[in-house]
């Protein structure tokens, strides 16, 4: 073969590879157009929080709308105080006196109440709020109640009288001046709910903030391949690849990054944390 040929063999061989980028890039960008087009977020108000969805899908804006109906339907069953007719309302308003029949939604979440405070010896108390009021935390009118006023409500705080019958679908609260409060995890509950209801419609990727709740479901479109969908961080604390933050590598630890490299789960997270 002489270098004439060589030559012109190399040539061919940089134009065709040269194409091949070119058409990699130009895909790339209308991958990217088409993931900017399709991404749609909103922002509302639900259950004492501001929220925000960001949804990736050609239907994302009808979907938007789903989802911030389906809080606003949950917010009406688990809302303390704002909304007279919830759930949560009633039972309370008939402590001491009648079991309430409540929703499928509500019973799931006071069962799991019930279930949670049992698992942390009480640390976490659904039926606490007859003290949280007592410190008007409620209604934002802050005092320190005297040490005979805890010790006259404490009594009104065990878990242990919820009494839930799932049969019948009531909840009967066993003292006069009982008190539920589903504070501390409806909105987990209702990144769940949002979760399930957008799979069901389809949706592989998506970014649901609830407050202090962070939901991701699937990946971020332009996310770096083989990127973790998130990360696992001391303290209990998450990055998401859906945030641009950037944590020290100290935070960063290779060995819990590792262990879950190669999966991409769905996640729900808290930003409650407990330090030790």
């Amino acid at each position: 073969m002489n270098w004439k040929k060589i030559i012109a063999i190399g040539l061919t061989g940089c134009f065709l590879f040269s194409g091949c980028a070119e058409q990699r890039q130009n895909a790339q960008k209308m991958g990217e157009e088409g993931t900017q087009e399709d991404s749609y977020e909103s922002t509302t108000f639900a259950m004492d929080t501001v929220m925000t969805f960001h949804i990736v899908a050609p239907d994302g804006e009808d979907l938007l709308i789903d989802a911030e109906q389906e809080v606003k339907r949950l917010e009406k069953l688990f809302s303390v105080s704002r909304m007279k007719t919830s759930d949560i309302e009633q039972i309370n308003d008939n402590a001491g006196d009648k079991a309430v029949t409540v929703s499928a939604d509500t019973l799931a979440l006071l069962k799991a109440g019930k279930q949670l405070g049992k698992a942390t010896n009480n640390a976490f108390d659904m039926a606490i709020y007859p003290i949280v009021k007592a410190w008007g935390f409620t209604e934002n009118e802050y005092t320190i109640p005297t040490q005979e006023t805890l010790d006259t409500l404490l009594p009104l705080t065990k878990v242990s009288d919820v009494t839930i019958d799932e049969d019948a679908s009531t909840v009967y609260l066993e003292k006069e001046g009982m008190a539920v409060d589903l504070g501390g995890i409806a909105k987990g509950y209702a990144s769940d709910k949002l979760a399930e209801l957008l799979k069901k419609k389809g949706v592989k990727s998506a970014w649901l903030s609830l407050g202090g709740n962070v939901c991701a479901i699937g990946t971020k479109p332009d996310a770096v391949l083989g990127e973790l969908p998130c990360r696992i961080l001391p303290m209990r604390m998450i990055m998401s690849a859906w945030s641009k933050s950037v944590m020290p590598a100290r935070l960063r630890p290779a060995a819990i990054r590792d262990t879950l490299k190669k999966t991409a789960r769905n996640i729900i997270i808290s930003s409650t944390c407990n330090g030790q």
